[in-house]
C-alpha cells in the first residue's frame, strides 16, 4: 500500500529517481500495474517497464482524477495527453491536484468553457527562481477573436509580473 511521504516505496524506485532528480523529495506516490506513480517536489514520474518518464509540473495546463476508473489524466502546454492507471491511488491523487494547482499564478479563461481559450502564467513548485511559464492554450474550435483577446492578456501579465 502506497505510504504517506512515500514511506514504503521501493529502495530501487527511490535511488532511480534519486539519480533522474536529484534532490527531489518524494511527496507521494502509487502503484501501477507496470509500476509506480511518483510525486516528486518538481515533476510527476510515471516509470514501468518502458523506464521512467518525468513531467515537470509546471508543463502540465490540465490533470484530473478519474476514481471510478482509478485514473489519473493529465495535458502538457503541448497538447500531449497523459494518464496512469493506478493499483491503488494511497495518497498520490490529492498531492497530484496540490501540486499542480500550486504552479498556476494566473489563471484566465476567455469565451466559452468548450471552444475557448486559457490564459496563464505557472511557475516551477520546486524553484520559485525559475523563469515564469507565460501560455495561452487554445481549445478546439474557438475563435480568432477568443485568440486575439487572449494573446493581449497574457502580454498584460507578462508586463505586470515581469
Amino acid at each position: 500500500m502506497a505510504g504517506l511521504f512515500g514511506s514504503r516505496l521501493p529502495r530501487a524506485v527511490r535511488s532511480e529517481l534519486a539519480r533522474r532528480a536529484p534532490g527531489e523529495a518524494v511527496l507521494g506516490w502509487a502503484p501501477t500495474a507496470e509500476g509506480h506513480a511518483v510525486a516528486l517536489a518538481g515533476h510527476l514520474a510515471v516509470g514501468g517497464a518502458d523506464g521512467w518518464e518525468l513531467v515537470a509540473w509546471h508543463d502540465l495546463v490540465r490533470g484530473a482524477w478519474d476514481p471510478q476508473a482509478g485514473r489519473l489524466t493529465w495535458r502538457d502546454g503541448a497538447g500531449q495527453a497523459g494518464g496512469v492507471a493506478l493499483a491503488e491511488p494511497g495518497n498520490l491523487p490529492p498531492v497530484f491536484r496540490e501540486r499542480l494547482d500550486a504552479t498556476f499564478l494566473v489563471e484566465e479563461r476567455i469565451g466559452p468553457r468548450q471552444g475557448g481559450v486559457s490564459v496563464t502564467v505557472q511557475r516551477s513548485p520546486a524553484d520559485p527562481a525559475a523563469p515564469l511559464v507565460y501560455r495561452v492554450t487554445p481549445d478546439e474550435g474557438c475563435t480568432a477573436a477568443d485568440l486575439a483577446e487572449a494573446a493581449a492578456r497574457l502580454e498584460e501579465f507578462r508586463r505586470d509580473l515581469e
